[in-house]
């Protein structure tokens, strides 16, 4: 039983990792300070509130960092940072921007942000201006692990660029694209571009100079994205994420786009790109916002379903399984138990009658033979006439609880008493019928029953 639980529990566990979608979240570089009302940030922490679905990654950047080594930070940040993660949002996670230009900083940036108290410090790190290739590999990996040791449980990397396959293994997420809207090309992440080195889930990407016209109206391409797979998102009108003075234009509705896009598909009537013109921009008519809303669902969530339908069925048929062997018994219970063998009880018939023709003496017994027949040492018993065959059969039908000793018969009687069998008994079986039986065989039996030893037959005649 103990198996069959764990069974249960492991496929219970799986089934609901396999039915889950993923869904296209949110990626913002909140580097703008809250003051000390928080006013700055209160938009975007309303906009968390309002999708308690949505998965928002929030990087927080006091001083190019955490600010002097071994310090806590500004009154703004210890008020203002548990707002960007409401416990009606579990999925809304604050990031610590460490630069990694100067790697005598990183380190003890990293301690810094340890350092904080629990209710302002952030959940993870996001190191910017990485170059992710071959040669820094094992220097990438020590500050990633040197994060996860001082409690950290996500690392995010800004590459820019695409990064080497080694990273992905490392870090929750690396932005692989910060750039111009215009030069971004979205078929470099469609789902045929996945791969399980470099999974398109781990990254995100940064559309920078986007005219904020386009901001917010952007479902078609959010939709391509969320179809592909793709991590997190982020649009901005700002040419460089460093500089930001506050949110993009139309933000609220760049995250209502970006909510519902973990739901859509691009028109199966549309290449990867059709949802670009030749300008690199956004269709806004409304019929195009129309053709976005009736499209499919996407491929992956289809998959995704019929493989929780198939694990939620063998959850059913192991917990079938386990109910079923606990109703019966175990091998040990249908075991025979060995019980203790008791001494075989003879009961001799008692019978006034049979008794004291036993006893008496042997001048009142028939002879054995002639008068010549007698054994040594043996009295002379006087000649009569003698009983064989069938009469011998017949006289013992006389006494009936001497016939019933002789057939072997089980019924009970009143007049039968029980003792342990004495070394002269003959036992005699029920299988034993009239018409089988010689007269031989029967004079045999009398004589048997009627002298004891060594009178009795040699067992060996039989």
């Amino acid at each position: 039983m103990f198996f069959c639980r764990i069974v249960c529990t492991c496929t219970l566990i799986f089934a609901l990792s396999a039915t889950r979608v993923h869904a296209l979240a949110v990626i913002t570089p909140l580097y703008h300070n809250p003051d000390s009302t928080c006013a700055a940030w209160d938009s975007y922490s309303k906009i968390i509130q309002n999708h308690p679905h949505t998965t928002f990654y929030t990087i927080i950047n006091p001083d190019h960092g955490p600010g002097a080594a071994n310090s806590q930070p500004r009154g703004g940040y210890q008020a203002c940072v548990r707002n960007l993660r409401p416990s009606a949002n579990p999925n809304a996670i604050v990031l610590g921007y460490v630069d990694t230009k100067s790697a005598s900083t990183v380190l003890a940036d990293i301690d810094t942000y340890a350092g904080w108290q629990p209710t302002y410090r952030p959940t993870g790190i996001f190191m910017d201006n990485v170059t992710a290739t071959a040669e820094k590999l094992e220097m990438y990996s020590g500050y990633v692990s040197h994060a996860k040791s001082k409690g950290f449980t996500f690392t995010g990397l800004n590459t820019g660029g695409p990064a080497e396959a080694a990273y992905y293994p490392l870090v929750d997420l690396i932005n692989t694209y910060s750039a111009a809207y215009s030069s971004f090309n979205p078929t470099s992440f469609s789902s045929s571009s996945n791969s399980a080195s470099t999974p398109i889930s781990k990254q995100s990407v940064w559309l920078l100079d986007t005219s904020p016209s386009t901001i917010g109206r952007s479902s078609g391409l959010l939709n391509q994205l969320g179809a592909a797979g793709l991590g997190a998102v982020f649009m901005s009108n700002e040419t460089t994420a460093v500089g930001l003075s506050g949110l993009p234009p139309n933000f609220a509705a760049f995250v209502e786009d970006v909510a519902t896009a973990k739901n859509l598909a691009p028109s199966s009537s549309s290449g990867p790109s059709a949802s670009l013109n030749s300008q690199g921009s956004v269709p806004t008519s409304s019929s195009h916002a129309a053709e976005n809303s009736k499209s499919s669902p996407p491929i992956a969530a289809i998959v995704g379903g019929v493989l929780g339908g198939l694990v939620v069925f063998l959850v059913l048929l192991v917990i079938v399984l386990c109910m079923r062997r606990r109703k019966h018994p175990s091998e040990q219970e249908l075991q025979p138990q060995h019980a203790e063998m008791t001494p075989f009880q003879v009961c001799t018939p008692t019978n006034p009658a049979y008794d004291a023709s036993v006893t008496a003496t042997p001048e009142l017994w028939p002879p054995r033979g002639s008068e010549s027949s007698t054994v040594p040492g043996e009295q002379s018993i006087a000649s009569g006439p003698m009983m064989s065959g069938k009469r011998a059969l017949m006289s013992a039908a006389a006494l009936p609880s001497m016939h019933h000793s002789l057939r072997g018969t089980h019924s009970p009687s009143p007049s039968v008493a029980c003792s342990s069998p004495a070394a002269h008994t003959i036992y005699s079986s029920s299988a034993t019928s009239d018409a089988g039986a010689s007269s031989e065989d029967w004079d045999r039996l009398m004589v048997a029953q009627q002298n004891p030893p060594p009178y009795s037959p040699n067992p060996t005649q039989h």
